[in-house]
């Protein structure tokens, strides 16, 4: 089986897609290909001779495609496009040739006349190494310290070639390998480079490596081969080693998730590399040693050297004398590329021959050779144009640099990993738009535009001309002066285009011009080749040509004729056409007629030999539209014909298009019965609203329809139809905004068409508000609304002035925006509807809430009923009685029969409080009490409407229904739909509906229409305020993410679970992981134990957990600073760890678990509050919620959960009202591990509960098979 030598790209684009960039490919659209190591690029000709920049990154093996990049609109909006695929296409095809020849001998081998060569003494000889009798390779230790100081610092190397080569674990064969293929110059170093290590990879675990060492990284390829290898290098140890040989086994060696263990862990071409690279370290870089950039920086500014070289005089840099370097841009043309380069210095400039030299030198105020002088560089060097041009590059550098290979980007330091830019930049896509903005208003040089300006222009001017063309016509004569036609020759300037606008140079002007301009001279750019065009037009299209295509050409371009007069004697008479329609007796006709000055002819009849000329071909194009609109002739009346009733379609197009199209070509005229039959487009919707016992009463009717008509024209509307035919013969069209209106408004308010011909359509009251939002919206529908209607909307919209009394104990207490919520709760109450109280948390819902109760229980002679998690029962008891202590509340806890006896005498009480874990059990007790309200707190315990919680809560009877949560929306919008299920059921229709109508297309498609539609019709009875926004003396929230990373041995566990896991995932289908998903999430779970500590997992494993190492320095960095922390963990079990450290350091703490009893919280809040306690340890379910813990300014979550609302609402147990100490949270992250995707996936999912309020979240029951392997990549 051959090899595989590049990735299968092609599922990357869909098929029509792939289609057109094959077919592109095949007619030679790709142009000017360029290739530097696993980077293409290419100009791909589209549609209508527009010109696009296209790019490939793969990996260095061509088994990954990291990147495609194309400057097209389409390819703009995220999209693989066609110039991508066509792209790709020829890199196969390059590819595959060149593998092809390589392929002919097997690269990993070496001849035997290659070994002959060198005798046993050379093939393993050489200085700092010698060969024992049994041939192996031994290795001299050159880090021997002589006792004489200054010697020692002489002889002193920073890489000691002799350690790195012992820690590389070279066997004897591939060493004798690799010294053949180096001695007999099969293997060259191409490109060496120093660099920092910044931690952003991990070396061999064995040499753990510190921020700042100096890695050399050297690289070459196989003597006529293209494929690469290369090795990296500490100070005394062995990095890692890439290798794309074909024919070796051991290509990179270090893969993070799936060692193994091999006799020799190099190949024998990294051996290679190896050898050559000792001259380098000993002789080229022996001066090297710890110091890095920053600290060389330093010293090189504020040395004598650097004192005496910035001061004029001899030896100094040319820019010394503190002048001012400026970066003069150069426009070129290369191939058909528009490129840039520049020219460096003062009064006296010089061309920078590589840039990527000049952008080290500025980052690292270094010297650059220009020329015979040198210049000292930085960003302070630079003058104020200068720096913005070598900004430019920067940015260039920058976002070019996604395409170099991984080994020359991570782990080294910015500057070191550009791709290779020579003396020029390629403008195209958005480096073209950005450089025409720095540009515009002044004036650059230019070179080698002669192909473009006809001119050697030197300088350019940077303006926005209208572009323009010119034309030529010359006359066309045989070889006897007889004329055939014309010769039409022109030239437009070359466009090159940006990512948002185009672009030409003409004379000395660089203009820019927008998308409208481009597109009026498309039928130029069509026919175009680089800015020319010519055609001909023969003698019978001349007068076509004069009448139709002239008048064109002469508004958009500069025309000249050889001889106008000459070709005017052979223009004929212009066709002149007229049409006459009528409708008789089922029968719509049409008398079409052409002229030519004074002949007439009937375009019905056929054209005879006595008719002289006609336009042939203007006629036909008449005919042709005549007889989409006639199918029939009466050739003896002289009449295209259609019957209307079997043509009704083709009337109804007649009219709406086809009289248009008709005038466009002459004079069209009709009778009154032809117009009888015209298109009513606006059909005169009115909506009548009225409110009477909770119901909305609705009315449509519509200006000349009956009930039945109106109803036939929404089915038309449904059934795609165009159209609908009145009983009076007229049009209605059901393409109109109007009709589509009304449709919608129908739809939405679950109207069918019996209810609306009956005429009783009767709604529920709490559509009031979406209706008012849909009226005001829609155009052409006029509306009448009753008193009670427009009070019921005015009251929701000045909520803020609403005439509701206080209840005088606990008016005191509440804020401005606190009022405000209690009379919203109260507006709603009004009516008869629910609503979610959804403030952030920690703005005091349950004191608004309690506000609501006081003021009703009095009035209403039925208790009411809160459903509470269980940890906050006890905690609603003590809110009820500070708050409100003429309230009579009972707790429904206790034994099954203590709590019967409290249901069954419930209504001698104004307020109960129950949990939904008990509410479940009890269901069947509250069957025959009624309520006055039915309030549930963190009410996302029924966002599963199949849960037993939520069916509880939805069978109380009671009157009005309200919802408290911080969180409406966690992870899917169902959940949203289950908490209206509960406060106002058929709100939001039936779960199916919902799902489909919003579900699918938001969370799906991202479909922003369902989603405007859901928002109005849930906005009213939502309230959420921010603490940003209402809490102004709320001190600060600061977040940051404290990393700690892994030893050896708890990372080779973790990797050890992630290959597992990863097998697993791989070899399974969809099916099989939606049948063992539960096994897989178990999985998951101990991938994230063993972050936290694999002692979770191990029972036997000691060797401690780098987060609890980290940890416990937090923690005494609290105590030192005088702060007091909540610690979060998920994993019980943990928090058993964290206390066993805390004892051990003879830290005091605090604990709350799923197994602490509710009095036995409430007494612990209490505490810690009041007293130096300076840790509080917290089950993240358990205590996450209802807790109000502001003696604490410090949060530490220890692992991140799925879900981000959960996290949010731990947090805000410290940053609530009563906090007076700028809050800071830590989130603890094992780096580089599944936790790392955990928060970045919580950001991802943050947009869609922003879009209806503002939450989020994700949970690890909703992850996909492909989100779990995204999680271990």
């Amino acid at each position: 089986m051959a090899k595989k030598i590049l990735i299968d790209w092609r599922p990357e684009f869909n098929q029509t897609i792939r289609s057109r960039g094959m077919d592109y490919y095949r007619q030679g659209r790709v142009k000017n290909f360029m290739q530097k190591g696993s980077f293409f690029s290419a100009e791909v000709t589209g549609s209508g001779g527009r010109h696009y920049m296209t790019f490939a990154a793969l990996s260095a093996d061509f088994m990954r495609v990291d990147r495609l990049s194309c400057t097209c609109p389409y390819a703009a909006e995220g999209k693989h496009c066609k110039h991508e695929a066509a792209l790709m296409y020829l890199v196969e095809e390059k590819i595959s040739k060149e593998v092809s020849t390589q392929a002919l001998k097997t690269e990993s081998s070496i001849d035997e006349a290659d070994i002959e060569e060198l005798d046993e003494k050379e093939r393993l000889g050489g200085e700092g190494f010698y060969v024992d009798t049994q041939g192996f390779v031994q290795y001299e230790d050159d880090t021997k310290e002589t006792g004489d100081l200054l010697k020692d610092i002489a002889s002193y190397r920073y890489f000691r070639y002799s350690r790195i080569l012992k820690n590389a674990h070279i066997s004897e064969d591939i060493w004798q390998k690799g010294v053949v293929y180096a001695r007999t110059s099969r293997i060259n170093i191409s490109d060496i480079k120093l660099s920092e290590y910044n931690g952003m990879f991990d070396y061999e675990e064995e040499h753990p490596a510190n921020i700042g060492d100096k890695i050399c990284t050297a690289s070459g390829r196989l003597k006529d081969s293209y494929f690469q290898t290369s090795v990296s290098v500490g100070p005394d140890f062995f990095v890692k080693g890439n290798c794309y040989v074909l024919g070796c086994e051991k290509t990179i060696i270090k893969n993070r998730f799936g060692r193994r263990k091999i006799e020799s862990p190099i190949c024998e071409h990294q051996a290679a590399i190896l050898y050559l690279l000792k001259d380098y370290l000993e002789k080229e870089y022996s001066v090297v040693d710890a110091t890095d950039r920053s600290g060389e920086n330093l010293m090189r500014q504020l040395s004598r050297e650097y004192r005496v070289m910035a001061a004029p005089g001899v030896g100094a840099p040319v820019n010394a004398a503190n002048e001012k370097l400026d970066l003069e841009p150069v426009v070129s043309l290369n191939g058909d590329n528009i490129c840039v380069s520049f020219r460096l210095g003062g009064s006296k400039k010089y061309k920078v021959q590589r840039i990527n030299e000049l952008y080290n030198a500025v980052t690292t105020n270094s010297y650059m050779k220009l020329g015979r002088n040198e210049f000292l560089l930085s960003r302070q060097a630079l003058s104020e144009h200068g720096l913005k041009m070598f900004e430019f590059i920067e940015g260039f550098l920058k976002e070019s640099s996604f395409y170099v290979p991984e080994i020359y980007r991570y782990g080294f330091i910015p500057g070191e990993s550009q791709v290779n830019v020579k003396d020029e930049i390629s403008l195209f896509g958005s480096y073209l738009d950005e450089f025409y903005d720095l540009c515009k208003g002044s004036v650059v040089s230019a070179a080698g535009l002669f192909r473009l300006t006809g001119s050697d222009v030197k300088r350019l001017y940077f303006s926005d001309e209208p572009i323009g063309a010119s034309v030529y016509i010359q006359n066309m004569t045989d070889a006897h002066g007889r004329c055939l036609g014309i010769h039409v020759s022109g030239r437009m300037p070359v466009i090159f285009h940006g990512r948002r606008f185009a672009y030409f140079i003409k004379n000395d002007k660089f203009n820019r011009i927008n998308a409208d301009d481009i597109q009026v001279l498309r039928p130029f750019t069509e026919i175009s080749t680089e800015g020319r065009f010519d055609f001909r037009i023969g003698l019978r299209s001349l007068t076509r040509f004069y009448y139709d295509t002239l008048p064109w050409l002469r508004e958009h371009a500069s025309v000249t004729f050889e001889d106008a007069d000459y070709l005017e004697q052979y223009i004929l008479p212009q066709a002149g056409f007229s049409f006459f329609l009528d409708r008789e007796n089922g029968l719509v006709t049409c008398k079409a007629l052409v002229s030519y000055d004074s002949l007439e002819r009937n375009l019905v009849l056929p054209v005879t030999s006595d008719d002289g000329f006609r336009d042939l071909i203007s006629e036909g194009d008449v005919t042709t539209i005549l007889k989409r609109y006639f199918p029939s002739s009466d050739f003896d009346a002289g009449l295209f014909t259609c019957k209307e009733d079997e043509h009704e379609d083709l009337i109804y197009e007649l009219l709406s298009h086809g009289l248009d199209e008709l005038q466009a070509f002459g004079d069209v005229r009709h009778t009154d019965s032809f117009m009888s039959i015209s298109i009513k487009r606006n059909p005169g919707f009115k909506v009548g609203v009225s409110l009477e016992s909770n119901l909305l009463d609705l009315e449509i009717s519509a200006q000349d329809m009956d009930p039945d008509e109106l109803m036939e024209l929404l089915n038309s509307y449904r059934r795609k139809k165009k159209y609908y035919r009145l009983k009076s013969g007229e049009y209605v069209s059901a393409e109109s905004e109007e009709v589509e209106n009304l449709a919608r408004l129908l739809d939405d308010m679950h109207i069918n068409l019996k209810s609306f011909v009956d005429g009783k359509m009767q709604l529920p009251a709490y559509r009031a508000l979406y209706l008012d939002k849909m009226l005001e919206d829609q155009s052409g529908i006029y509306e009448h609304r009753d008193r009670r209607f427009k009070k019921l909307i005015q009251e929701f919209k000045t909520i803020s002035d609403a005439e509701f009394d206080l209840p005088e104990g606990i008016n005191g207490h509440l804020r401005k925006y606190q009022r405000d919520g209690y009379r919203w709760l109260r507006t709603l109450s009004k009516y008869g509807f629910g609503g979610i109280l959804a403030d952030e948390m920690g703005l005091g819902k349950t004191l608004q809430t309690i506000a609501l109760l006081e003021s009703y229980y009095e009035n209403t002679g039925k208790p009411s009923l809160i459903v509470v998690p269980a940890s906050l029962v006890y905690n609603w008891g003590e809110e009820l009685h500070r708050f409100a202590p003429s309230i009579n509340y009972v707790l429904i806890t206790g034994s099954k029969k203590e709590r019967e006896d409290i249901i069954l005498n419930i209504e001698g009480f104004d307020v109960a409080v129950t949990s939904y874990d008990l509410l479940k059990r009890d269901i069947a007790e509250y069957e025959s009490h009624s309520f006055a309200m039915e309030i549930i707190d963190e009410a996302q315990y029924i966002k599963n409407h199949l849960s037993q919680a939520a069916k509880s809560v939805k069978l109380i009877n009671a009157d009005r229904r309200f919802a408290l949560t911080g969180t409406p929306i966690e992870n899917r919008l169902s959940e949203l739909w289950s908490i209206f299920d509960y406060l106002m059921p058929g709100l939001l229709y039936g779960y199916d509906q919902f799902r489909s109508e919003f579900e699918i297309p938001v969370m799906r498609f991202e479909e922003e229409a369902p989603m405007e539609r859901l928002r109005a019709m849930v906005t009213p009875f939502i309230l959420r305020r921010k603490k940003s926004d209402v809490l102004k003396d709320l001190p600060d929230k600061l977040e940051e993410i404290r990393y700690a990373r892994m030893d050896e041995d708890q990372k080779n566990l973790y990797d050890a679970q992630v290959v597992k896991m990863k097998m697993r995932l791989e070899k399974q289908s969809d099916d099989e992981f939606k049948k063992n998903k539960i096994e897989i999430l178990a999985e998951l779970t101990r991938l994230r134990q063993i972050c936290c500590d694999p002692a979770l997992c191990f029972e036997d494993y000691n060797k401690g957990s780098c987060k609890t190492d980290v940890f416990m320095d937090m923690i005494e960095q609290v105590i030192e600073g005088e702060h007091k922390a909540l610690v979060f963990s998920q994993f019980v079990s943990m928090l058993e760890i964290l206390k066993k450290r805390l004892e051990k350091a003879g830290i005091p703490f605090y604990e709350i678990t799923g197994a602490t009893p509710k009095e036995k919280r409430i007494e612990l809040v209490n505490s810690f509050n009041a007293d130096s306690t300076p840790v509080f340890l917290i089950s993240l379910k358990a205590g996450g919620t209802g807790l109000n813990l502001t003696g604490a300014d410090v949060v530490i979550h220890y692992d991140p959960w799925w879900n981000l609302a959960v996290q949010n609402q731990a947090t805000d147990r410290a940053h609530r009202i009563g906090q007076r100490k700028v809050v800071t949270v830590f989130k603890l992250i094992a780096h580089g591990t599944i936790e790392d995707k955990i928060v970045e996936m919580q950001e991802k999912k943050r947009a869609l509960a922003e879009s209806i309020l503002e939450s989020d979240g994700i949970s690890s029951a909703t992850l996909s098979r492909d989100d779990l392997l995204e999680l271990l990549n």
